[in-house]
């Protein structure tokens, strides 16, 4: 049809994920392994904003593994978007002014993926093929220096050893803790 001919070659390489912006749902967001995320609008087909993941410099897990976009997630109100990048690193995307930070070695390998869990707003769960699964916190305050204020950081709350490389984290909100359940290799649901 039309409609689908539109989406047809945006991304240059693979699209890895896909998903609708919450509460803007004329809106969509892909990622590739183009080093792209893309903002839609899924009404038109056009394309709002394109976000180049470049890095300065190169490592050995980036000639290995290059930062192409394995997931994107929304937080509840569509505001920010994290990926998790081929070379283990996370980017974190303000919709509303396009900044976007880097969050570099997060994992060793592979963040094949990266949300915002429902029981900790403000906060980031990634998991990647180190078998590791990770909460973060993203500070949108800054560090409390008036120079600062308008920066976002995020540091490691918690680190946890999952035992096989993960495929799939989904969270719940289940007073009074929230769960994260994990897919993994192993066929197991934990």
């Amino acid at each position: 049809s039309a409609a689908s001919d539109v989406y047809k070659r945006q991304h240059q390489n693979i699209c890895s994920s896909v998903l609708f912006r919450p509460n803007k749902p004329d809106q969509l967001i892909t990622g590739g392994f183009d080093f792209t995320v893309q903002h839609w609008n899924w009404s038109s087909g056009s394309v709002i904003e394109t976000y180049k993941i470049q890095r300065e410099g190169s490592n050995t897990l980036q000639a290995i593994n290059p930062p192409h976009v394995h997931q994107v997630s929304s937080n509840l109100d569509g505001s920010l978007l994290v990926a998790g990048l081929g070379d283990g690193s996370l980017e974190v995307i303000r919709l509303s002014d396009g900044v976007c930070l880097e969050l570099p070695d997060a994992h060793s390998s592979i963040a094949c993926q990266a949300s915002f869990p429902k029981f900790a707003p403000g906060s980031i769960l990634s998991a990647g093929i180190d078998a590791k699964i990770k909460l973060w916190n993203l500070n949108e305050t800054g560090n409390g220096d008036d120079d600062d204020d308008d920066e976002e950081s995020i540091y490691l709350l918690m680190s946890f050893e999952n035992g096989a490389k993960v495929n799939w984290i989904s969270t719940v909100d289940a007073s009074p803790c929230g769960n994260v359940f994990v897919a993994d290799v192993e066929g197991d649901i934990k």
